[in-house]
């Protein structure tokens, strides 16, 4: 009975966390939250010392790409 009631419990929470994603509020607030998600991961995964890169000259480095994702 417990494990049962504990289960409960937990996909109760679960379901409250997934996001409406039959409104388009919902849905756009997920693709937020994973797109989000992503440029904080590519932040972490870079190292210091290539924060300054830049691919060619003409473009932003991805220092200040991030910087302007953060303001946007």
């Amino acid at each position: 009975m417990r494990a049962v009631l504990a289960g409960m419990i937990l996909v109760s929470g679960a379901i409250a966390q997934t996001p409406d994603l039959t409104t388009l509020a919902g849905g756009a607030t997920a693709y937020q939250a994973q797109v989000k998600w992503i440029i904080q991961r590519s932040a972490e995964k870079m190292p210091d010392l290539n924060f300054a890169y830049k691919p060619v000259p003409e473009v932003r480095s991805f220092a200040q790409l991030l910087g302007h994702v953060a303001d946007a």
